[in-house]
């Protein structure tokens, strides 16, 4: 990926790909340079938003996390992988209420299967009291996934804890 920035210093692609490797390598100062840098090339895209947050996210920097997030659903109200990253930095910043409405966001706009955000949801929701939510977003789960057999497991775990 430098090789290819070298050749290519205004390839956007280049950049989010050097970004992305510094990202998996946990060199989160240089990915956010990178992404920055990317955000400023093309101001449409979440992407870059979102990669931002959670650097934000893993260094415990929520506020500027949910910030960078909602920007990014801002440019892409359906991005579901947005709304999970939303969700877990507002159940960080103690409202889980809100993050189990965004959680159950991001299980209805993520493609294929989200079994497991459909049962973060229901876990949360079910915490808060909400009962008749919590098994709808249990059976959505279950629904999507029928060949996961831990997931009544789960589901019982989440029942029985205090």
């Amino acid at each position: 990926a430098r090789e290819w920035l070298a050749r290519s210093p205004d390839s956007k692609a280049a950049v989010l790909a050097l970004g992305d490797a510094y990202f998996r390598t946990e060199a989160y100062d240089q990915a956010a340079i990178l992404f920055s840098r990317v955000s400023a090339m093309d101001a449409g895209d979440p992407f870059p938003l979102y990669r931002l947050g959670l650097i934000a996210q893993r260094q415990g920097a929520d506020g500027e996390a949910i910030r960078l997030f909602q920007a990014a659903l801002a440019l892409n109200p359906g991005y579901g992988d947005v709304y999970a990253a939303l969700a877990d930095s507002v159940a960080a910043s103690g409202d889980l209420a809100q993050a189990a409405g965004l959680m159950r966001q991001a299980a209805e706009t993520t493609a294929g299967c989200a079994s497991p955000r459909f049962l973060q949801a229901g876990e949360w929701f079910y915490r808060l009291g909400q009962r008749a939510d919590a098994e709808l977003l249990f059976a959505r789960a279950t629904a999507c996934a029928p060949e996961d057999e831990t997931l009544a497991e789960q589901i019982a775990r989440i029942k029985q804890a205090p």
